[in-house]
């Protein structure tokens, strides 16, 4: 049987392909909150080697390990909102499918643009 409302439907979806497609964003703000707790935690900025991340302690060890694999489902989740994107617009006319692929690709430049220039040298010290 059906639980949901048929109007809570679009909603619900239209949530999940934003959500997916802010998700290059969600890296960015997860790995600067890495940093901040490695700060706070070892009382200095991490650095290339300085802790080496694999290694990190505790709880950081989990977000790191997190963070690793949100950056490997980076791809998945672009497809994602893609595909989801889609079939929002196939079930419900009015979906905003431009908004959606605009704000997907302000994001994954965004990310690129982080990438590129690595202010903190946090990258660095990541994928170290």
């Amino acid at each position: 049987m059906d639980t949901q409302p048929q109007a809570q439907r679009p909603l619900i979806l239209h949530e999940a392909v934003q959500l997916f497609a802010v998700f290059p964003v969600l890296l960015i703000v997860q790995l600067l909150t890495l940093a901040l707790h490695t700060r706070l935690c070892l009382g200095h900025w991490p650095d290339y080697g300085r802790p080496d991340p694999k290694d990190l302690p505790g709880l950081l060890g989990l977000e790191y390990a997190g963070l690793v694999l949100c950056m490997a489902a980076l791809p998945a989740a672009a497809l994602a909102a893609v595909a989801l994107a889609i079939a929002a617009r196939i079930q419900l006319r009015e979906f905003p499918i431009w908004r959606t692929a605009a704000l997907l690709i302000a994001s994954s430049a965004l990310f690129v643009v982080f990438c590129r220039t690595d202010p903190g040298g946090f990258l660095n010290w990541f994928f170290d």
